[in-house]
């Protein structure tokens, strides 16, 4: 909860991670085989794999995070600027760990904080057009 709530207080968001995800890290990671594993994971694991590895890496570098001012820019930057040398074998099972846990299905029923909403408005091309999205 510390975690969560100071990523909250600095309101760094979930954009550090944008990269990680569409690129599937090979934008933030400059070993290939370690891109070559990771892409092994992603194919052949479930769809949002590389969302839960995303989370299993902010965990692993919560004394990190917590480290710098809990301001939005000095957040960002620490987590924007991945490690080259991740326990990668242990965090693919955190990640899968997490998925055990909280899987998509539990997820999708949290309450939306409010500055992720924005990722649902449809002119951004997320979740269903025929929702009102007015109120």
């Amino acid at each position: 909860a510390d975690l969560a709530d100071f990523m909250t207080r600095s309101e760094a968001g979930t954009m550090f991670s944008l990269s990680w995800i569409i690129t599937w890290f090979a934008y933030v990671i400059s070993d290939e085989a370690v891109i070559c594993r990771l892409y092994d994971v992603f194919l052949t694991g479930p769809p949002l794999m590389p969302v839960y590895l995303s989370a299993a890496i902010v965990l692993h570098r919560k004394r990190d995070i917590l480290r710098v001012e809990c301001e939005m820019s000095a957040v960002h930057q620490v987590l924007h600027t991945l490690p080259q040398h991740l326990p990668l074998d242990m965090l693919i099972q955190n990640a899968l760990e997490l998925l055990a846990e909280f899987p998509p299905s539990v997820i999708k029923t949290l309450p939306i904080k409010q500055h992720e909403i924005i990722l649902q408005v449809p002119r951004f091309g997320y979740l269903d057009w025929s929702k009102d999205w007015t109120k």
